[in-house]
C-alpha cells in the first residue's frame, strides 16, 4: 500500500502548486486533518479544515485532489448541479454531497470541496479505505442497489440493440483507430489489434477491441433488450464515501462524488463493473498480479464455483466479487425476469467495456491496464458463451501466468523470446560430465564467449544444441540457434544473426541495428560452424560489448583467439580401455558403445550387444576414435554387414563410411565430406604438411616433424602445424616427461594419407620418416 500523510508538504510537487493555488483563488488557508486515500490512481482524498482569509469562518470538508479528465465537457460544478436536478429527490438528497466552492484548476490537476449536510465528516471514508470482507460486501451492495433502485428507479430500455451497440455507447471514440487501446495492444502487449482472438494462460479469448470495432466478428449474435438511465462513468474506490455505525457492522450513510463523466440515457450495469474493477486494481499494490488475474478469469467459466475455484490469497476478494454477482441476479428475479438473459448479456458487455477504459487510462502502470484488457476479455468471453457465439479461431499470444509473477513485460518478452532451436530426431548418447561443466560455466556472470572446439565429427553441434535445451528458461529473451555454415563472409553472417533474431536494417547499418536490438537483451546466442567466418571473429566481441547480457555459445574447428573466449575441447566419446578384457556390462555402459548401438538399433531392429559380438563392436569404436559421426555413419551399415564385417573394412574407412541420412547437411553425409570441409579451409603450406605427417602412425615431436616433413622454400613449420592444432586436425599432447607430442585421430590420419598419395609424394616421405627412425 502506498504511504499515507496528513501533510500536505508531502504531497507531489504539482499537487503542491495546486494546493498554492486553491488557497489563493479561494482566498482561504487549507490545513489537513486527515489523509482518506492515498494517491492511488492519482488521486488524493484528505478531510481538512477550511478557514476563510475574510471572516475567519472554519468549517470541515472532503477535499479531493485529482487529474483533470480531458473528456469532461463541461466544469464539475456545472455537471454536479445538472445530476442533483436530474436525479430523484431520493437519490440526490441521500446520496449526493454539496460541493462547498467552485472547482479549482492548475495545470491538468483540480481540487475539489464537499460536504454532508448536517453531518460530521470525521467517520466518513472512501471505500478504498476499507479492508474487511463483510463491510466492502455491504458497500459493494448498497451501493448497487443505490444505483439501480434509487438512482434508476424509472431506467428506460433501448429496444433489439447488437451487442457491438452498447459497447460503442459506453467507449465511445475510445475505440478510435490509433488510440491509447490500440497502442497499448500493440507496443506493450505485441498484439495486433484487429486480431479477433487472445491467448490468455493457453486458452482463446476474445479480443474485446476488436469486437468494439468491427460488429462483423460477432457473427450471429442475435440484438438484445438493453437498460438505460443515469450512468456516473467513472464510478471508483475514491469516489464513493462511507459511514459505519459505531459497531462497524450497519451503514449509516453512503455518499457519490466526482460527476465529471456522468451522461443520461446510458446503458446501465457499467458503474457497478467499473467500481468493481477499480478495486481489483487496488489490491495489486498488496497481491500478486497472477492471483488477481485468476480471480478474474473465473468469470469467463459459466457454472464454476467461485469459492472453490479461486487461489486462498484472493478467496476473501471472490467472496466480495460473488456477492455482488449475487444481489444482481436477485434483482432481476424481482424485477425484470423475463429479461433475465438479455440483462445479464449486458452485465458481461458492461465488464468489457469497463475494462477497456482502464486500458484506455494511459497514466496507469501497465500491469493495471493488462488487469483492465483481461477483465474485458473474461467478460467478453462470459457474454459469447451465454448466447453460444463461437470463441475466435485466430489468436494471438498475450499473457501466460508462469513468469514468477514479474508482470505484463516479462510475460511479453517470455513468450516473444526466441525459440528457433531445431528439434533433433535421435536420442542424445553420453557427455553428462560435458554438459554438467558447460552448465557451470556458462552460469558464471564474467563467462559471455565459449567455443565448443573440435574436428569435424565429434558432435559440437549437436552438444551446443543440448546445452541450449538444458539452458532453457535462463534466458529471458530467448536462445537464438544461428546456424552460420552457409555464410562466407562479415557481411553475410551480420546478415545470418539479423535474419534469425528479426532485426531490420531500418536506414543504418545492420550491425548498428543489431546493437541496439541486443543492447538490453537477456539472450543466448548459439552460432553453429563458425569455422569458415573466423576473420568475422571481431563482430562477436563488438556484440558482447555493447550487450551486457547477451552470452554466445559457438561451435568451431578453429579458435576464435577473442578476449575473454573460453575454449572448450570437445572430446571423442568415452571408450573402453582394452575391448578384450572388458565385460558386457562394462562395455554396455561406455558412451561410444551406446552411440554405436543405438544407431545400429535403429538401421536394424533386431540388433543388439551381446556375448558374440561385444568386443568387436568396441575395438570398431576404438579404431573410429569414438568420433561421433564416423560411429554414425559405421552404425548405418548394420543394414548389410555383421560387426565382423565393418571392422575388417575400417582399414578403408573413408569408402566404408558413407551415406549418411539424407536430411543431414551433405558435409555429414560422408566421414570424407566432413574431413574435407576442414581441410579445404587450411592454406597451401598447412595442407602440405597435413599431408606429410600422415606418415607418422603413432605420434610425433615436433623435432621429428620437422625433420622429416621438409616444406619448400624453407618455411617453417611452426605456423602452419599451429593452424593444423587450431584447426583440431592435430591434437597436442602432454607426456608425463613434460615433453609435448602430436597426433592425429586414426580417422583423420587415413584421410591425410589420401591427400599425401594425391600429390605423389608418398613414397619420398615414407622414406624420409624411415631415414628418421632407422
Amino acid at each position: 500500500m502506498r504511504e499515507q500523510t496528513n501533510d500536505f508538504q508531502a504531497l507531489p510537487m504539482q499537487y503542491q502548486a495546486l494546493i498554492g493555488t486553491v488557497q489563493e483563488t479561494l482566498k482561504v488557508s487549507i490545513t489537513p486533518l486527515e489523509q482518506l486515500v492515498a494517491g492511488f490512481s492519482g488521486a488524493y482524498v484528505f478531510l481538512v479544515s477550511v478557514r476563510s482569509n475574510a471572516d475567519d469562518h472554519i468549517e470541515h470538508c472532503i477535499l479531493k485532489l485529482d487529474r483533470k479528465s480531458p473528456y469532461a465537457k463541461t466544469d464539475e460544478s456545472t455537471r454536479h448541479q445538472s445530476v442533483m436536478s436530474s436525479s430523484p429527490l431520493e437519490f440526490s438528497q441521500h446520496h449526493m454531497p454539496e460541493l462547498v466552492f467552485e472547482r479549482v484548476e492548475h495545470e491538468g490537476l483540480m481540487a475539489i470541496f464537499y460536504r454532508i449536510a448536517g453531518q460530521s465528516l470525521l467517520q466518513y471514508r472512501p471505500l478504498a479505505a476499507f479492508q474487511k470482507q463483510d463491510q466492502l460486501i455491504t458497500i459493494f451492495n448498497a451501493t448497487h442497489r443505490i444505483l439501480l433502485q434509487e438512482w434508476n428507479a424509472m431506467m428506460g430500455f433501448e429496444q433489439a440493440r447488437h451487442p457491438h451497440w452498447l459497447l460503442q455507447q459506453w467507449l465511445g471514440f475510445r475505440l478510435d483507430p490509433n488510440g491509447k487501446i490500440e497502442h497499448f495492444l500493440r507496443d506493450v502487449c505485441l498484439v495486433r489489434p484487429e486480431i479477433p482472438g487472445l491467448l490468455v494462460n493457453g486458452a482463446v479469448f476474445p479480443n474485446p477491441l476488436a469486437y468494439g470495432r468491427d460488429p462483423g466478428v460477432w457473427g450471429e449474435a442475435r440484438h438484445m433488450d438493453a437498460a438505460t438511465g443515469f450512468c456516473h462513468r467513472d464510478l471508483n474506490i475514491n469516489n464513493i464515501l462511507v459511514k459505519f455505525e459505531e459497531t462497524e457492522q450497519k451503514l449509516d450513510g453512503i455518499y457519490l462524488i466526482d460527476f465529471a463523466m456522468f451522461k443520461d440515457q446510458m446503458p446501465l450495469f457499467y458503474d457497478q463493473r467499473y467500481l468493481e474493477l477499480s478495486y481489483l486494481s487496488m489490491l495489486l499494490s498488496h497481491l500478486s498480479l497472477k492471483s488477481i488475474i485468476d480471480l478474474i478469469l473465473v468469470d469467463a467459466q459459466p457454472g464454476l464455483s467461485q469459492d472453490r475455484n479461486q487461489p486462498v490469497e484472493v478467496s476473501g476478494i471472490g467472496a466480495v466479487v460473488g456477492s455482488t454477482r449475487g444481489a444482481f441476479g436477485t434483482w432481476l428475479k424481482e424485477n425484470y425476469p423475463s429479461l433475465q438473459d438479455d440483462l445479464w448479456g449486458q452485465y458481461w458487455l458492461a465488464g468489457a467495456a469497463a475494462g477497456l477504459s482502464f486500458v484506455h487510462k494511459s497514466s496507469q502502470h501497465e500491469n493495471e491496464r493488462l488487469l483492465g484488457l483481461l477483465y474485458a476479455a473474461a467478460n467478453l468471453k462470459r457474454f459469447l458463451t451465454a448466447f453460444g457465439l463461437p470463441l475466435p479461431t485466430e489468436a494471438e499470444f498475450l499473457y501466460e501466468g508462469d513468469h514468477g509473477g514479474k508482470g505484463l513485460t516479462a510475460s511479453v518478452r517470455k513468450h516473444h523470446a526466441i525459440k528457433n532451436l531445431p528439434q533433433q530426431v535421435t536420442r542424445f548418447i553420453g557427455r553428462k560430465a560435458e554438459l554438467a561443466t558447460l552448465k557451470r560455466l556458462i552460469g558464471q556472470p564474467e563467462v559471455r564467449l565459449v567455443t565448443l572446439l573440435g574436428p569435424g565429427g565429434t558432435g559440437k553441434t549437436r552438444l551446443g544444441l543440448e546445452l541450449a535445451g538444458a539452458l532453457r528458461g535462463e534466458f529471458q529473451d530467448g536462445i537464438a540457434f544461428v546456424p552460420v555454415v552457409e555464410d562466407a563472409d562479415q557481411k553475410q553472417f551480420i546478415a545470418r544473426v539479423a535474419q534469425v533474431l528479426r532485426v531490420k536494417e531500418g536506414g543504418r547499418p545492420l550491425l548498428e541495428s543489431l546493437k541496439d536490438f541486443l543492447r538490453d537483451k537477456h539472450m543466448l546466442l548459439l552460432v553453429d560452424n563458425f569455422e569458415q567466418l573466423i576473420s568475422s571473429a571481431p563482430v562477436m566481441g563488438e556484440l558482447l560489448t555493447s550487450s551486457p547480457e547477451l552470452k554466445i555459445v559457438v561451435t568451431s574447428r578453429i579458435a576464435l583467439n577473442l578476449q575473454g573466449e573460453h575454449v572448450f575441447p570437445v572430446p571423442p566419446l568415452g571408450l573402453p580401455d582394452t575391448a578384450e578384457d572388458a565385460s558386457l556390462s562394462e562395455l554396455k555402459e561406455k558412451e561410444a558403445v551406446m552411440l554405436f548401438v543405438d544407431r545400429a538399433q535403429a538401421a536394424q531392429a533386431g540388433f543388439s550387444l551381446d556375448q558374440n559380438n561385444a568386443a568387436i563392436v568396441a575395438e570398431i569404436c576404438r579404431r573410429l576414435d569414438g568420433l561421433p559421426l564416423a560411429l554414425e555413419l559405421a552404425a548405418a551399415r548394420i543394414r548389410l554387414l555383421p560387426p565382423q564385417a565393418i571392422l575388417s573394412r575400417l582399414n578403408e574407412r573413408l569408402k566404408l563410411l558413407t551415406g549418411g541420412a539424407r536430411d543431414l547437411p551433405a558435409r555429414h553425409r560422408t566421414l570424407r565430406d566432413t574431413l574435407a570441409w576442414s581441410y579445404d579451409l587450411l592454406d597451401p603450406a598447412g595442407k602440405s604438411l597435413f599431408a606429410r605427417l600422415s606418415v607418422f602412425a603413432g605420434g610425433f615431436s615436433l623435432e621429428a616433424a620437422e625433420a622429416v616433413c621438409v616444406l619448400e622454400n624453407g618455411i617453417d613449420l611452426l605456423d602452419p602445424l599451429s593452424a593444423l592444432v587450431d584447426n583440431s586436425l592435430v591434437q597436442r599432447e602432454d607426456t608425463p616427461k613434460g615433453m609435448v607430442r602430436f597426433r592425429m585421430l586414426e580417422t583423420i590420419q587415413e584421410f591425410a594419407n589420401e591427400r599425401l598419395e594425391e600429390s605423389e609424394e608418398w613414397e619420398a616421405f615414407h622414406l624420409q620418416h624411415a631415414a628418421y627412425y632407422g
